[in-house]
C-alpha cells in the first residue's frame, strides 16, 4: 500500500496500477482486407494501440497509411494469401513502452510498461477454419499461464 501526499486517501497496490493504465485505449479493427471506416476510428477515438486484423495486404503497401495517422509498427504478422494478419501499431505520440513477449499466426502477446506498472495484453485473431482451432488454444494456453482456469471456446 502507498500513501500519496497528493491524494487524501490511500491507495492500494491494484488501485495504483489501474491508475497508471487509465489512459490506455485499444483499438482492433477487423479490415477484412479493406481499412475503409478505419481512417474515421483511428482519429474519433485516438487509440494507444491500434490492433488491425485480417490485412490481406503486406504491411509495406499500406505502412504510408499508419504513418501519416501517427502510429508505428510494435510487431507485424503479415497475412498468408488472404487469409490473417494481424498489425500491432502503437501511437507515435505516447511515452508507453510495448515489449512483444510472443506471437506466432493468430496472435501478439505484449507488455505495456507504464512507469513501473507492467501489464499484458494479448491480440488475438480467432481465425474461422475449424480445423485450426486447437492451434490457437493450445498456444493461448502456453502464453497465459497465471490463468489455469482459461477455457476457450469456439462456439
Amino acid at each position: 500500500m502507498v500513501i500519496s501526499p497528493f491524494l487524501s486517501c490511500v491507495l492500494s497496490d491494484s488501485q495504483l496500477i489501474m491508475e497508471a493504465l487509465l489512459d490506455i485505449y485499444i483499438l482492433s479493427w477487423n479490415t477484412r482486407g479493406t481499412p475503409r471506416h478505419l481512417k474515421d476510428k483511428v482519429r474519433r477515438y485516438n487509440p494507444t494501440f491500434l490492433v488491425i486484423l485480417e490485412t490481406h495486404v503486406p504491411f509495406a503497401k499500406l505502412i504510408n497509411f499508419c504513418t501519416n495517422n501517427g502510429y508505428t509498427p510494435v510487431n507485424i504478422v503479415e497475412a498468408q494469401g488472404h487469409s490473417g494478419g494481424i498489425w500491432l501499431l502503437q501511437n507515435s505520440a505516447t511515452t508507453l513502452i510495448a515489449t512483444v513477449i510472443d506471437f506466432n499466426t493468430f496472435s501478439i502477446t505484449f507488455n505495456i510498461k507504464s512507469g513501473n506498472v507492467i501489464t499484458t495484453c494479448t491480440c488475438i485473431y480467432a481465425i474461422p477454419n475449424p480445423v485450426m482451432h486447437p492451434n490457437l488454444s493450445n498456444h493461448l494456453t502456453t502464453v497465459t499461464p497465471q490463468f489455469p482456469d482459461l477455457k476457450i471456446s469456439f462456439k
